[in-house]
């Protein structure tokens, strides 16, 4: 309910690294339309689930792996925005 009052139209995106499934299905309903969820952590033997019209508006649910990162870009990178806080 807070991040509608911050976000009325929702998020362009949203990453869940709780494996929750109530933290999932929030972090999905938030979304704006041709927002992305990117999930990096699952419980086993716990589902999350979703309407399927919510997949209407381009929205998209996927995963990543190893963070789908190059972390020879990724990490420096890191490094630099902490550095500038």
């Amino acid at each position: 309910e807070r991040l509608r009052e911050t976000l009325p139209t929702g998020a362009n995106a949203t990453i869940d690294t709780s494996g929750q499934p109530h933290v999932i299905r929030a972090a999905i309903d938030i979304l704006a339309g041709r927002g992305t969820c990117v999930v990096l952590a699952v419980i086993p033997g716990k589902d999350a689930t979703f309407p399927p019209g919510f997949l209407l508006g381009g929205r998209s649910i996927r995963g990543a792996t190893e963070g789908d990162a190059d972390p020879q870009h990724f990490i420096p990178l890191m490094l630099k925005l902490h550095a500038e806080g």
